[in-house]
């Protein structure tokens, strides 16, 4: 990320709306001390993390399925859909209206909560969402990118 675009993400950044998605949660929540999980860990204390039911229900839906069995229990994933639950603000369904901007209209989801709900930026991995950046008023970004602009610079 060049410098300037690195410093107009820094210093605009104030209880910002971030939506992070599905892929970027999951790895949040199954690796601990990874990129993504720091990111959403900052997320939460330097802005509000959003979302819509469309998209929490996909969360869910992923997140229980067998493949990550090997690392994490049942039960302790429930547990933490439910921390989850108490951490996201919920945007209204009946303020999102729908769009038809990705060549995966499964993205789309991200896009028209990111325009109802004016969102600062998105947390994603997918290329295809980071192939828009910005859209509108919002940035679309790595976790990594999202932890260079957003935490402060560390002692040299």
């Amino acid at each position: 990320m060049d410098l300037q675009k690195r410093y107009l993400i820094k210093f605009s950044m104030k209880r910002k709306r971030i939506i992070f998605d599905t892929n970027a949660l999951i790895s949040a929540f199954l690796l601990k001390k990874s990129v993504s999980s720091l990111a959403f860990d900052s997320a939460l204390m330097k802005g509000e993390i959003i979302t819509s039911e469309v998209i929490h229900k996909e969360f869910v839906t992923v997140f229980f399925r067998n493949k990550f069995d090997n690392y994490v229990t049942f039960a302790n994933r429930l547990e933490l859909v439910e921390l989850l639950e108490s951490q996201l603000l919920f945007w209204p369904e009946n303020l999102i209206k729908p769009l038809q901007i990705c060549r995966d209209p499964h993205d789309d989801m991200y896009l028209e909560l990111a325009v109802a709900s004016h969102a600062f930026c998105i947390v994603t991995g997918d290329r295809d969402l980071l192939s828009i950046d910005p859209f509108y008023e919002t940035r679309i970004v790595t976790a990594s990118d999202f932890l260079s602009a957003f935490e402060p610079l560390r002692s040299s």
